[in-house]
């Protein structure tokens, strides 16, 4: 699967690059803490670096906004113990990250 999913995204990112658009990659950490990181967790996350660094990708990683969202107590998930998919607080609090550090701008939707 490393190899396909590899392959797609040199694909995707070859076509924004042939339309002129700028290509980067916002990487979603696991939605827990991450001393809890399974080990298959914790290699989809190393696999998903290293394509990205292969394929010379820009990205930007969203640990430290993982790390602070558990210090400060944010629900991270819906529903409770779903570890893919951020909880809307949790959307929120990166998204105002992501603002913050100038990845995206007024006009895009951070609620």
């Amino acid at each position: 699967i490393y190899a396909e999913i590899k392959n797609s995204l040199k694909t995707l990112r070859d076509r924004f690059i042939g339309d002129g658009i700028d290509f980067a990659v916002i990487l979603l950490p696991v939605v827990a803490p991450r001393e809890s990181w399974k080990a298959q967790e914790q290699a989809a996350y190393r696999d998903a670096v290293s394509i990205l660094s292969e394929l010379g990708v820009r990205y930007y990683e969203l640990l430290d906004v993982l790390e602070e969202a558990v210090a400060q107590k944010i629900s991270l998930s819906e529903p409770l113990g779903d570890r893919w998919h951020p909880s809307s607080e949790f959307a929120r609090f990166i998204a105002l990250k992501l603002h913050r550090e100038g990845l995206i701008g007024e006009n895009d939707r951070t609620e």
